[in-house]
């Protein structure tokens, strides 16, 4: 935490150091917390629970770089001289100006980047890449993304404080609501596929 952060009133963190690019920070969220934070250049990044931010207390000047561990939802402060990327355990993710919201949790099978507005590329490795327009998901497997249509207030329901499930498995579903309440579920193998619908507050207390 420097004086890159700041408060939502504008109030900065201070440490007294200079900001340096060679200085990488790490923000994180525990199980049920979230949190928003401003990078150096403007960029708006939101995590959602358990989540692991690593980004330079000063970008550089041709490109902006940070990795992501968790779920975070991104509105970047547009430079098309230094493009902004996200990298992840899966893919690599770029954009020049746009919103979109990255899930890869490293006990999630898959990787998936939603994109709200603008473009972005996300690429496996320079053979295997795909550019996403507004309303579209990829989905990054280990050698192949493939791209869906996507409900994007679904895909950003965590930032708006809900849950929000759309014939969902059960077991999908507990992982994101045990990771929220910071509890253990465990889903019996002849339930894990049932099909979830529905939406509620993420600040209803559990039992609810």
């Amino acid at each position: 935490v420097n004086q890159n952060i700041t408060y939502p009133d504008g109030t900065a963190l201070e440490t007294g150091r200079q900001p340096s690019e060679l200085a990488q920070l790490t923000l994180s969220t525990p199980k049920g917390g979230q949190y928003q934070v401003t990078l150096a250049d403007g960029t708006k990044v939101w995590l959602n629970a358990a989540t692991v931010l690593r980004y330079p207390q000063k970008f550089a000047s041709n490109v902006r770089t940070v990795e992501l561990e968790g779920e975070a939802y991104f509105e970047i402060s547009r430079n098309e001289k230094a493009p902004f990327v996200v990298r992840t355990k899966n893919e690599r993710v770029q954009d020049l100006g746009t919103h979109f919201n990255v899930n890869t949790y490293k006990d999630d099978q898959i990787s998936t980047v939603s994109l709200l507005e603008g473009s972005v590329k996300v690429s496996l490795s320079d053979e295997i890449s795909q550019i996403l327009k507004p309303g579209q998901q990829s989905i990054a497997y280990t050698d192949r993304i493939d791209v869906q249509a996507v409900n994007i207030s679904e895909a950003v329901a965590w930032k708006n404080g809900e849950f929000m499930f759309n014939s969902e498995s059960l077991v999908s579903a507990m992982t994101k609501i045990a990771r929220w309440y910071d509890i253990e579920i465990v889903v019996e193998p002849q339930l894990r596929e049932i099909a979830i619908w529905g939406t509620i507050s993420r600040y209803e207390k559990f039992d609810k």
